[in-house]
Parts: structure tokens; sequence; C-alpha cells
């Protein structure tokens, strides 16, 4: 079933529906959040770079972005003044990460053999690990990027107290694009849909419906920006003037 010798087209849902509260960056005029991902960094938007990557990347053959439906005109801009010819589709998210998923995975074409989840606020992904996440998925069935801990760690009780050391050995700080088997996310998604499960991540809702997910390391600075110091971050890896 895996393993095959000639690549599987994979499609991706970008998911930048957020409203980036963590960032403070307020309301426009109308009292809509401002939505991160069309900050500027190292001259153009969050967004751009994130669909830059896909849209370079070879293992990627269409692109589907999850936003919100107020922010669905400024999408289409942006991907037409940044050359993103693979996009297929702009829709609107529901009310949770994990159902903005599941709305992305149903546009995506059913010749798509496997579908990368990627959260449109990790910028500086690059496209050789989105191929690398793919190609474990092609050959595996699920994978994930990720960051084996460098850090200690430490388990704390409720008063934020030490109780014990966490072996790091084996810990990864994972991160996304997360690649999976078209069908069997699909399926994944609406078994967690029917029975009221909440993941963190993609690899939570896959996991829960038994599909095992083998973590890829990622070489490059693949970092969410969430919160201001993030931001300032990104700037600085992207050579902005910030930085």
């Amino acid at each position: 079933m895996f393993g095959r010798a000639k690549r599987s087209t994979c499609g991706a849902v970008v998911v930048a529906a957020g409203s980036g509260t963590r960032m403070r960056l307020g309301a426009d005029k109308s009292g809509t959040p401002i939505n991160k991902v069309f900050l500027e960094v190292g001259g153009m938007p969050i967004l751009a770079h994130t669909l830059r990557a896909f849209e370079s990347c070879r293992s990627i053959d269409e692109i589907v972005v999850v936003t919100r439906g107020c922010d669905i005109p400024l999408c289409k801009q942006l991907a037409n003044e940044f050359g993103i010819t693979k996009l297929t589709n702009i829709v609107c998210g529901g009310a949770t990460r994990q159902e903005s998923v599941r709305i992305g995975l149903a546009e995506l074409s059913e010749g798509c053999y496997l579908a990368a989840i990627h959260d449109g606020a990790r910028c500086l992904v690059r496209p050789e690990d989105i191929a690398a996440a793919a190609a474990a998925a092609d050959e595996s069935g699920a994978a994930s990027l990720g960051v084996l801990c460098s850090d200690s760690l430490k388990r704390v009780d409720e008063n934020g107290m030490i109780t014990e050391d966490i072996d790091r050995t084996l810990a990864y700080r994972v991160q996304t694009p997360q690649v999976f088997v078209r069908e069997q996310i699909i399926a994944a998604h609406e078994l967690a849909a029917a029975e009221g499960f909440m993941a963190t991540d993609d690899c939570g809702v896959a996991q829960h419906a038994g599909i095992r997910v083998r973590m890829v390391d990622a070489a490059g600075y693949n970092i969410k920006i969430t919160t201001p110091d993030d931001l300032e971050l990104a700037r600085a890896l992207l050579g902005g003037e910030e930085g």
C-alpha cells in the first residue's frame, strides 16, 4: 500500500483562520480581530511566505487555504500577487482549528492520495522539509515534522512545583506539516467529530483513530508565530528591518 516507486499526489490544507489573540493586534474599523497571517515579515505577509514554500515544493500538487470568511478576498489578492498557482480553493473555516481542518480536507481533490495539513503561521517552513514529511507519509502512512527537545523537561504539580524529571531522549516538539493518507485522515476527523474528541493537533486526531504517525526531523526554524516575540524572531531570521 505504501512505499510506491512513483510519488503519490499530495494536496495541502493551510489553516489560517485564527484571530491571533495572543499577538494582541486588536481589531479593524469594523471591530473584527486582525488576522496575524497578514502581518509582514521579511517584506511580505506571513501567509505569503507559507504559501510560497508549498508552491515551490515539488511534492505538493494543490493547495487549499482555510481562513475566516472576511479574509477570503485578502487571501485571493495575496495568492494573485505572489503567484500561488497551485491554489485551488479558499474556504471559510469553522469554530475550532479541528473543524477548520475537516472543512479543508473535504475540499481536496479525490485524486490526492496524501493530505498535508499545515499551520499558516508557520511561515519559515522549508520546501525540502515539506517534501521529507510527504515522503515519509507515502512510505508509512502518516508523518509529522518535529524537533528533538534539547531543554531539560520537568513535570510540575498544580502549584507549579517540580515533581519529576521527564526523559527528553525521545521527546519531540511537534510541528507541521503533518501528512496523512487523505481518506484515512478524513475518516479520523469524522470519528473525532462524532465522538466529540478534541486534540491539540492532527496527529492526535489520527492517533485517536488508531493511526501510527512517524516523526520526521525538521532542519529549519519552523516556528509558529503566536506571540509578538515570535514575530520579532521571524523578522530577524528572514532578514527584515526589525532583525
